[in-house]
């Protein structure tokens, strides 16, 4: 559920989310209540926000970028592909990552770049394509690196590529699975994990590489 407002009647303070609805806390309650716009009102034992590259305002930013991806997607060529039709990804800056699909398109990605605003990104998809098939070409000269589709999209990092996990300081049952920087494959099981633990006030072992929820600046 996307949030606009929370108030910690607590502490009675307000903060804006700027996104749709307004949260409700109570921390003497075993409860919270979210109200939405359209003036209905859900009751939950405990509320998660994985809400991607759209951060509550109750949640430390820590600097988080929006960054932006792009790919592009070749016409069907199945007798042409590498063998075993592998993942390949190159660990260059910024990476490339090449993959086929089920009727043997060549799907080919990367060229992570950090923008403004949504018609930024949009303007840079057509140069962003080209860049990407010239190096489909090279890696592959046999195959037709011609792009029929391109797209791109957005995610969110933060400065040292960690996710924010955890409870929310002084918002009582609110949680927080955000920032994953474009692994969430990985980081969503690991955080599901640990968010499980915490809402049931498990001791769980907490793993040294991964701050659990930044402490808000």
């Amino acid at each position: 559920m996307i949030c606009k407002e929370a108030v910690n009647e607590q502490r009675t303070r307000t903060h804006r989310l700027g996104i749709a609805a307004h949260l409700k806390t109570r921390a003497s309650l075993t409860s919270i209540t979210l109200f939405t716009h359209d003036r209905i009102e859900i009751q939950a034992r405990s509320i998660i926000f994985c809400t991607g590259y759209e951060l509550p305002k109750i949640v430390a930013s820590a600097n988080t970028q929006v960054m932006a991806p792009w790919a592009i997607a070749t016409r069907p060529q199945p007798m042409l592909l590498w063998p075993q039709k592998a993942l390949i990804w190159e660990a260059s800056d910024p990476h490339l990552y090449i993959r086929s699909s089920v009727d043997g398109r060549v799907i080919c990605g990367g060229e992570d770049q950090k923008v403004a605003t949504t018609d930024q990104r949009n303007a840079l998809t057509e140069r962003k394509a080209r860049r990407i098939q010239h190096k489909l070409s090279q890696m592959f000269p046999r195959l037709d690196s011609s792009a029929e589709f391109s797209w791109t999209g957005s995610f969110g990092i933060s400065p040292d590529g960690m996710p924010t996990i955890g409870e929310i300081p002084g918002f009582p049952k609110s949680f927080s699975v955000i920032g994953f920087g474009g692994n969430g494959f990985t980081l969503s099981m690991l955080a599901s994990k640990l968010i499980v633990a915490a809402i049931q006030k498990k001791s769980a072992q907490k793993p040294n590489y991964l701050p659990l929820l930044r402490d808000k600046r």
